[in-house]
């Protein structure tokens, strides 16, 4: 069975944040975040072969290497960007001399960790999905078509979720089952860590005993270990957050509308200033 990464983003901050069109903003975010990488960790930014490209709510600009599966997006009016590698992207990080110094360094802005796992087999993702601990990860579902069959097991908008899938033939990788394991937020902070302190066999059998995968196909060394924990909301945290959305959210959207507020302008100058540089929500993009 091979292990990868195979999707990582993070973002980061920059010290000015106004700038008078994208081209500019794109710019001054690549230099930031070369500038505050390690020494060597940068020349993985700056050795790509970027080109301009669109950007994604909430940024509207971006810089791509396509070849490679490399992005960086920005936005002239936020104080933030984000950085995204591809399964492609991660091949690349993978081969790069100062990987471990790179990581290290974003390892408490991550926003969202991949883990791959490539299994040579026949199985069905359906039967393969269907054989794991009862009661773990109740939501789940299924998409078959002519391209293959894929089963999410987990919910797509929670912080930890899984996918399994096959391609059909004649696609050159319908000989592998694949089992893509997804973490956002605190979670991919979490998984981050661990991936950097343990080899692909602890990775692999961590992913196990989280998912609960039971079928004969996945094959792990004897693990003693425990499951790493799902990061979950105070109570008191999660009555603020439903706060946020339901009473503040709708009244910064109505003053928004009547010109009498800048939501924006109220982010960079209320909110941005009072967290620290290397913050992020912890929901898979920056505030």
């Amino acid at each position: 069975m091979r292990v990868k990464l195979d999707w990582l983003s993070f973002s980061f901050f920059q010290e000015e944040n106004h700038y008078d069109n994208d081209k500019e903003s794109i710019k001054a975010a690549f230099a930031h975040l070369c500038d505050n990488l390690p020494d060597g960790a940068s020349d993985f930014f700056r050795n790509q072969k970027w080109e301009p490209g669109q950007g994604r709510k909430p940024y509207s600009v971006s810089l791509k290497n396509s070849d490679n599966g490399v992005s960086i997006f920005a936005n002239a009016k936020l104080p933030h960007g984000l950085v995204e590698l591809s399964g492609r992207g991660c091949d690349l990080l993978s081969t790069f001399d100062d990987a471990e110094s790179l990581l290290a360094s974003i390892a408490d802005r991550v926003t969202r960790i991949d883990v791959a796992c490539d299994i040579a087999c026949d199985t069905d993702p359906i039967e393969f999905a269907e054989q794991r601990i009862p009661g773990r990860f109740k939501a789940s579902s299924r998409v078959v078509s002519e391209s293959g069959t894929t089963v999410y097991v987990g919910s797509k908008t929670s912080n930890r979720y899984a996918r399994v899938y096959r391609y059909a033939d004649p696609h050159p990788r319908s000989h592998l089952l694949r089992v893509e394991h997804v973490f956002k937020g605190e979670d991919a902070k979490t998984m981050l860590a661990y991936w950097m302190e343990n080899d692909s066999d602890a990775v692999s059998a961590q992913c196990s005993l989280m998912f609960g995968w039971q079928h004969g196909a996945w094959v792990t060394i004897p693990f003693d270990d425990e499951p790493l924990k799902a990061h979950r909301n105070e109570r008191g945290e999660a009555k603020t957050i439903y706060w946020l959305y339901d009473t503040v959210a709708p009244v910064l959207a109505r003053l928004h509308k009547e010109g009498k507020l800048s939501i924006a302008q109220f982010l960079n100058e209320a909110v941005m200033p009072l967290l620290p540089p290397s913050d992020d929500d912890g929901t898979g993009e920056p505030v």
